[in-house]
Order: C-alpha cells, then sequence, then structure tokens
C-alpha cells in the first residue's frame, strides 16, 4: 500500500514537471518568435529606408551630371567659338 503512494506521488510529480516544463518551454519559443518577427520587420524597415536614401541621393546625382553635362556643352560652345576667331 505504501508503494501505490510512493508511485502515485512519483507520477504526480513528474506530470506536474513535465506540465511546467512544457508550459516554460512553449512561453520561451513564443518570446523567440516574437523576437525574430520583430528583428525581421525592423531589417525590412531599414531596407526600405535604406533605398528610399539611395534614390534620393541617385535623383540628386542624376541632377548633378545633368548640370555639369550642360555646363561642358556651353564650355564646349565658348572653345568652338574661341577656336574660330583665333583661325
Amino acid at each position: 500500500m505504501q508503494a501505490g503512494r510512493i508511485r502515485y506521488d512519483f507520477v504526480d510529480r513528474l506530470s506536474r514537471s513535465r506540465a511546467k516544463f512544457s508550459s516554460d518551454a512553449s512561453g520561451k519559443l513564443d518570446a523567440t518568435i516574437q523576437a525574430i518577427e520583430t528583428a525581421i520587420e525592423k531589417g525590412m524597415q531599414i531596407r526600405t529606408q535604406s533605398e528610399e536614401v539611395a534614390e534620393e541621393a541617385e535623383a540628386a546625382l542624376a541632377k548633378r551630371l545633368e548640370e555639369l553635362n550642360r555646363i561642358k556643352d556651353e564650355l564646349m560652345m565658348i572653345r568652338h567659338t574661341v577656336e574660330s576667331t583665333d583661325a
């Protein structure tokens, strides 16, 4: 009879420990999943911001290149005019 109580107590403690372990593991897994989701979202936001900054920089550089090409064309016209008058 004593052995039956000991066995019941052992099985009961084992069941409670297993349930607590399962609950703790589930909570930690949920927290890990949430942290990963947050990191992915943050990474996507940074990527989007970086792409926007890169697009803005590209547009500014294209505008600057256009301006430099215009200045080059003006200088070439001046050079051509000067060379024409010298000849």
